[in-house]
């Protein structure tokens, strides 16, 4: 048969496999009538919101001939080219989500979630069928890579992560075609392979492709070191091994061939790399400007020296189990790997060695935090590089899996008592020894035993003419029953016990993971049909989009009122939540010197009801249902009744301010950022509100134009006491040590009239009781039956980001009273805090001011496509400030003449307008995106080039044949 019908058939069977074990693997969520769309934590939503926003982005640019790069219905303002490249907008599969409207896109994210996992068992083929084949053509046998291909892609990381975070099956899809194109320029030195999988990977998640070119990188040393010694002639081998001494130059000719070869090769695969940058640098650059300002590059982790002692044990026993982990080591490979990984190590064989450094390597890397905290980009340790473990297991089977039908009895008593000590170990330590792992350990005592009859079947069939040799040397069989005519079992059949035992074990690794009966993973999804009509119908922020333009005024969702954030995004609400892996870190920033109640810095929802930030912020209406009354912020009215909505808990309904600021509007003085970071929380708050903050060198810029300003601040300490704990509350100086959950302590606060009550924690923190527990507490605070959350996570979880403040608002009140706080923590621990107090913030300094900031706004807002207009009557002159979080991509222009921008307020724009009226102009493009362009058109030109070449040589080639 030819190379090509050899090439069709194995594809075939691929297929037709491929979708028999998905069927079977994932049948759960047919049964249980879910879709692909995870629900807990929100985090399948965000993609499945994405996925819509980006159809409906798509049709907008072929209705209009323009395309959006700023939208201010993503979060407080967000660039889409950024905000989106992680969940979305690089991969070129999402383009076919044009085709489909928001009732509808449930049913192709369900579908590109197989489709990528199917399209990884492609790529990781593609890679196998070319690197397992030598300088004869001879190449390992199809079952094999089947085999290893089914391996590869129901991996525990596949499992847990194909169908609930889809975008991190990128790098599954990507590395095989990278390692593949570096063989390519090895053998053939044809660079396009790893040029368009290089750019096609950066340009669809940067994150992974940080990983994937590590592991690149790490792959090529690792040919190249594999080339070079099977490059090496039988005599020179001999000769080292023998002791025979080169001449002094003979030696040194070798050595310098060696580096000149190394030197070409590497040029060859840097050179390809970049070239694949440089198509993706429309991408790449704009990100890179993005991460120098992004909180998630600035944040400072907690990585520790090594994981607990519950991690490891978890990794021993999860290597045949798809049982999760922490730090995302998910491993859950087939069990007929354990065999493998042995022979591996008692095998002698010099194509074995460095697959033995590999293995040890990546086992290495798996238990030390630090390299896992390198491998995430230097920030929290996570092992979410283990889907190239997983493509390393894969090629060790397709590589050993021929030997482990060819052992001998020293062979088969080492790899049977390896596996009985590792099933010894499991079933023996409590924690580990779950239902999952009991059947997975029998799974792998069937794997042995299989392995062994095949082996004896062979020994007592076969016809005796073997040559048992001592040492290293490999047992030579007789020719019968290598080739397949003696009464043992042919090769192929040997390979097929292979293919089914990696399919028994791979079946069952994912019906546990899936299943109610096994680790009930696919309870966490959205029941199939429900995905958009969760984030769509009936929500509360409905009652405010017959209200009216809404296009420049935000909406504040209270509480838990709205289902997940990022649903305005969809709706053409400006919202005050947010949820994205890429966030400005100048809004973090600002969410941090403010002590807003927000829970990571890259998700957030809600300022927390204080009146100020909602009417800097330019909220006009809030929504709150029945467990959030108590919270609405002051000056903000009840709507009618024929409003109100009756989804979600108790009554939504709809509260509009009486008093709030436009999109822009003017100071007459400027304060110092350093004597700004110098204040608390609440001073920041009240300093906000009567004197634009800008740097320190650009407050020597602009203090000829504008004075200093001398905050009035009416802030007021109040009393706070504990009146009142259940069973399980320990008080102990500043700390508060909970042995119950759900134990609760009650305040009595005195609130002054007119005026906001916060509870002020400074420092605080949450310790579970060693360095090596992470966790998140969930602490609720109840006032007249209305409730709102704060997360703390404790000191060492990656999601710490080390705020110093925090300040809970607990309602307004319009005269002086006591009111009770009930403080409900839901998770046992330690909490600290340097300071816990009450303090009030009236309201009639805030009114005032208010009318202050009223004197220079910007008046008829127009928002177009990457602009905003307006106009604004400056009197003697104003620093107008802008709530749009604050980028280098914006220009401004006041009467059609360029002025600058600054940062003011830690996170929004501001300008120096001159006195009078004027028309401004803001317009924003993507910072680096035109001269990424100018470079990936010439990377492409490039590679356009280099295939013309290659193509010319190629007929040249024939034409002298």
């Amino acid at each position: 048969m030819s190379q090509k019908n050899n090439s069709y058939k194995y594809y075939i069977q691929y297929s037709g496999l491929f979708i028999t074990l998905f069927l079977i693997i994932y049948s759960v969520f047919f049964f249980e009538g879910k879709s692909f769309v995870y629900a807990l934590y929100g985090d399948g939503h965000v993609c499945f919101n994405s996925l819509v926003y980006y159809g409906q982005w798509l049709r907008t640019i072929i209705r209009t001939g323009e395309i959006p790069s700023f939208d201010l219905h993503v979060g407080y303002g967000s660039d889409l080219f950024l905000t989106l490249s992680w969940e979305t907008l690089g991969d070129p599969l999402n383009l076919l989500s044009v085709f489909f409207d928001a009732d509808h896109m449930e049913h192709l994210y369900d579908f590109l979630a197989v489709l990528r996992i199917y399209l990884a068992g492609i790529t990781f083929s593609v890679f196998a069928r070319y690197h397992f084949q030598n300088a004869k053509g001879e190449k390992k046998s199809d079952l094999s890579i089947l085999a290893g291909s089914f391996i590869y892609v129901f991996s525990g990381f596949v499992l847990f992560a194909g169908v609930r975070d889809v975008y991190f099956m990128t790098p599954v899809i990507f590395f095989p075609l990278m390692c593949c194109g570096i063989d390519r320029i090895f053998r053939e030195k044809k660079p396009v392979i790893l040029i368009a999988a290089t750019a096609l990977a950066a340009i669809s998640n940067y994150y992974y492709f940080y990983m994937l070119t590590i592991f690149t990188v790490l792959y090529a040393l690792l040919e190249f070191i594999a080339g070079r010694d099977s490059g090496q002639t039988v005599e020179e081998r001999n000769g080292r091994k023998n002791g025979t001494v080169q001449r002094k130059d003979q030696r040194w000719n070798g050595l310098r061939t060696e580096i000149w070869s190394f030197f070409q090769s590497f040029l060859r695969c840097a050179g390809a790399y970049l070239i694949g940058c440089m198509i993706a640098c429309v991408q790449l650059i704009p990100i890179a400007i993005y991460l120098t300002e992004s909180s998630r590059s600035q944040q400072q982790y907690y990585v520790p020296l090594l994981y607990s002692l519950e991690f490891y044990a978890k990794a021993f026993s999860g290597y045949i189990s798809s049982a999760s982990n922490t730090a995302w080591t998910h491993l859950g490979f087939a069990p007929i790997m354990l065999p493998a990984v042995i022979i591996l190590f008692l095998r002698r064989r010099r194509d074995y060695r460095l697959y033995r450094i590999a293995f040890c390597a990546l086992a290495v890397f798996l238990c030390i935090p630090r390299i896992g905290s390198i491998l995430n980009g230097f920030t929290y340790p996570v092992n979410r590089w283990i889907w190239a473990f997983s493509m390393l297991n894969a090629c060790i089977f397709i590589l050993v899996e021929d030997d482990l039908f060819h052992l001998h009895r020293r062979e088969m008593l080492f790899m049977a008592l390896g596996c009985f000590l590792y099933g010894l170990v499991c079933l023996s330590v409590p924690q580990l020894c779950t239902r999952q792992e009991k059947w997975m350990i029998l799974i792998l005592g069937c794997s042995v035993a299989a392995i062994l009859f095949v082996n004896e079947r062979k020994r007592i069939f076969s016809s005796g003419r073997r040559l048992a040799l001592l040492g290293r040397e490999r047992v030579e069989t007789d020719h019968t029953i290598t080739n397949g005519k003696g009464p043992g079992l042919k090769p192929s059949r040997e390979l097929s016990v292979g293919l089914v035992l990696v399919i028994i074990g791979v079946t069952a690794n994912g019906l546990f993971r899936f299943a109610p009966w096994g680790s009930n993973y696919a309870a966490g999804f959205v029941d199939a049909g429900e995905a958009w009509d969760l984030i769509n119908d009936d929500l509360a922020t409905d009652l405010v989009t017959e209200q009216g333009d809404l296009s420049a005024v935000r909406v504040d969702a209270l509480g838990d009122t709205l289902p997940m954030c990022n649903t305005g995004m969809n709706h053409g609400i400006n919202g005050t939540d947010f949820y994205f892996s890429l966030a400005n870190g100048y809004i973090t920033q600002f969410m941090d010197d403010l002590g807003v109640n927000v829970e990571m810095e890259h998700r957030y929802a809600g300022l927390d009801g204080r009146t100020i930030l909602e009417r800097l912020f330019g909220v006009r209406y809030c929504v709150a249902n029945g467990n959030n009354t108590a919270y609405v912020p002051y000056g903000y009215i009840k709507e009618t009744a024929e409003e109100e909505n009756t989804t979600g808990e108790g009554q939504a309904t709809c509260y509009t301010a009486s008093d709030f600021l436009p999109l822009g509007f003017g100071y007459d003085t400027i304060i110092h950022e350093s004597d700004f970071e110098a204040m608390d929380a609440v001073k920041k708050q009240e300093a906000i509100l009567q004197g634009a903050v800008v740097s320190d060198e650009d407050y020597t810029n602009l203090a000829d134009a504008f004075p200093e300003a001398n905050p009035a601040y009416d802030d007021q300490e109040t009393s706070c006491e504990i009146a009142d704990r259940t069973d399980g509350i320990e008080l102990n100086d500043n700390e508060i040590i909970v042995s119950e959950e759900n134990a609760q302590i009650t305040l009595k606060v005195q609130a002054m009239g007119n005026a906001e009550t916060y509870l002020v924690f400074e420092k605080p923190e949450y310790d579970l009781g060693s360095p090596e527990e992470q966790g998140l507490s969930l602490i609720d605070f109840t006032v007249d039956g209305s409730t709102k959350q704060m997360k703390l996570y404790s000191v060492t979880h990656p999601y710490n980001h080390g705020r110093e403040e925090y300040i809970i608002n607990l309602g307004y009140n319009d005269s002086d009273t006591e009111f009770a706080v009930t403080v409900t923590f839901h998770n046992t621990g330690i909490y600290r805090a340097s300071d816990v107090r009450a303090e009030c913030q009236p309201m009639a300094l805030v009114d005032e001011q208010m009318e202050e900031r009223k004197k220079a706004v910007l008046q008829d807002i127009m928002l177009g496509t990457d602009t905003v207009t307006g106009t604004v009557d400056a009197g003697k002159g104003t620093f107008l400030c802008v709530t749009i979080p604050y980028s280098s991509g914006w220009t401004a222009y006041i009467d059609g003449n360029k002025t600058e921008i600054f940062r003011t307020q830690d996170m929004f724009l501001g300008m120096e307008i001159p006195e009078g009226n004027h028309t401004i102009r803001l317009e924003y493009r993507t910072p680096g995106q035109q001269a990424g362009m100018a470079i990936s058109v010439i990377g492409l030109l490039i590679l356009a080039g280099i295939i013309v070449f290659q193509q010319r040589k190629i007929r040249h080639g024939h034409a002298g044949n």
